[in-house]
């Protein structure tokens, strides 16, 4: 029997500290659910973007759960290569329960964003020492945004429980190579197919996440033999998808998804020095707080962590601020509670328990320390929701007037129209109304990006490219983008001209010069208008 089970002072401890870490898990799993709930409801649309997965899921549905050779979005001709997962399920809840598209759009990725938080803690268990650095780092964890940011948008449909499923796997291997279970072993091998199921990418982070562990604590043939049959049998798992794929399309889609990325020296170093743009000041606080994190890995000789953080920034610099989340919040943990115990020991506090039993010592009964917490955890909250106030927020929708001129649209043209959507976006990743436009409009947009990354020839590039060439065109008038059509001897029905504006108030007359020349111009006539949405005809 183990000494703790003949000590029932120890085994009281141990049990408290159980109970404890429950009401911290449970604590931190609904502040996060907060956080996220008060973006996802402060619209009855899904949050950015999800207008591709939405077309899709009803392309599986149309085809009795087959999988489709082709998405019908955006008349396109783009494989229908995604992994299917999301959309199965989405498919289902919808026609099995009755629970509408767009509101599985908004809730689904929510729900999956939520469970990652104890699926979190659950890893961290693996990875650190002290019941307090735990606690520490899904409180970080919860309020991270890189976190939830991607993942609570219309479409985390697919990034959200492939997230989720991620930290699974992971915390499954480290099970497998700690303990020797073989039952943590096939865990690993069914999480990692469930990731691969859901989203690519994430794909790419778990391996890379797999070769550190491999590195760092299984350097031996016997341990690369059997990474080796786990991979073996994840393809087996998951051949179903890509073997249907294949035989579709050959290996083409999946080359062009590869070679969408593009490694950039400066954006790696940008990334593991926090010299990106961000308007969080969560985010800044917790890297700076991973990277001091580092030196106290190093000093407990704890090189899983860094090692983790460095190939993640090396090797997926596409989305490495999202990938290097976890183990960011693990060491951003190490310092935090660092902290409290030399805040806890070295400042004149009142007379406090005795806690040395417990390993930890953190005087979490003094007063002042739990001031403390409370102000840090209001102050942390604070920023996460101030962040929606913000010009510019990712986690902004498709306004109401978006939606109704779409709505007009596929009304009232015709189904081969070409709409040139002006809409100047900071970005091809955030252009909402690009991206839902062929969805709600059911007509083609010459300007969106989303599900290119499959085609051939760099589509995927030359869209991003000739929408950056037309937003630059914003204050340079109707002679810029004219001369922009006639080089690229593009055919356009339409001009579809918005800001999507997301506050009440005097709207703008114009978006732009090139609208502002447009409307003056007896060449063009004006079809469609609503107080953010301006169609234009040429005659």
């Amino acid at each position: 029997m183990k000494k703790t089970e003949n000590d029932p002072v120890k085994k009281s401890i141990s049990n408290n500290s159980q109970r404890t870490m429950v009401v911290v898990v449970s604590l931190a799993t609904l502040i996060g659910a907060f956080i996220r709930l008060f973006y996802v409801l402060q619209s009855d649309f899904p949050l950015n973007d999800g207008g591709m997965f939405y077309t899709m899921i009803k392309d599986l549905q149309a085809a009795n759960y087959h999988l489709p050779a082709f998405t019908s979005y955006n008349q396109a001709a783009i494989p229908f290569a995604y992994p299917p997962l999301p959309f199965y399920l989405g498919g289902v809840l919808n026609s099995w329960f009755g629970i509408d598209l767009i509101q599985l759009l908004r809730f689904l990725p929510l729900v999956f964003s939520v469970l990652s938080i104890p699926a979190f803690y659950w890893l961290a268990k693996m990875v650190l020492k002290t019941d307090v650095q735990r606690g520490a780092a899904v409180f970080i964890f919860a309020l991270f945004s890189p976190v939830y940011t991607w993942q609570i948008m219309g479409g985390g449909l697919t990034r959200s429980p492939a997230f989720f499923f991620m930290i699974l796997a992971f915390g499954a291997c480290l099970s497998w190579v700690k303990q020797h279970k073989w039952s943590a072993f096939i865990w690993m091998i069914i999480f990692t197919a469930l990731t691969t199921l859901c989203h690519l990418e994430m794909l790419w982070m778990l391996a890379i996440s797999f070769l550190v562990i491999f590195f760092v604590s299984q350097r031996t043939w016997k341990g690369f033999g059997q990474f080796l049959l786990a991979a073996v049998a994840v393809l087996l798992l998951t051949s179903p998808w890509w073997g249907t794929v294949i035989a579709l399309h050959g290996l083409s889609p999946f080359i062009q998804a590869m070679n969408n990325g593009a490694f950039n020296i400066l954006r790696v170093f940008a990334s593991l020095f926090f010299l990106t743009s961000t308007q969080d000041l969560n985010q800044i606080l917790f890297q700076l707080l991973a990277l001091v994190g580092v030196f106290l890995a190093f000093r407990e000789r704890n090189w899983l962590l860094p090692a983790w953080w460095l190939a993640l920034v090396l090797f997926d610099p596409r989305s490495s601020q999202r990938s290097v989340a976890v183990p960011v919040a693990l060491l951003a943990g190490l310092v935090l509670a660092q902290w409290l115990e030399w805040v806890s020991t070295h400042l004149p506090w009142r007379k406090r328990v005795n806690i040395s039993l417990l390993d930890q010592p953190v005087d979490f009964s003094n007063g002042w320390i739990k001031l403390i917490l409370t102000v840090l955890l209001f102050s942390f909250m604070l920023n996460d929701t101030i962040g929606f106030y913000t010009s510019g927020s990712l986690l902004s929708n498709l306004n109401k007037e978006n939606r109704a001129a779409m709505q007009w649209v596929k009304q009232n043209t015709s189904s081969e129209s070409q709409f040139l959507v002006i809409d100047f976006p900071g970005g091809w990743y955030d252009d909402r109304v690009g991206e839902w436009f062929p969805t709600l409009s059911e007509r083609i947009s010459i300007l969106t990006a989303q599900g290119q990354e499959w085609l051939p020839e760099n589509k995927q590039l030359k869209t991003v490219t000739a929408l950056g060439e037309v937003s630059a065109c914003q204050l340079n008038g109707l002679d810029c983008l004219t001369a922009w059509i006639n080089k690229n001897q593009v055919q356009v029905n339409y001009f579809y001209f918005t800001l999507n504006t997301q506050q009440s108030g005097k709207p703008l007359k114009y978006t732009s010069v090139i609208e502002a020349q447009m409307a003056n111009d007896s060449a063009y006539q004006l079809a469609y208008s609503n107080s953010d949405v301006k169609i234009y005809k040429k005659k």
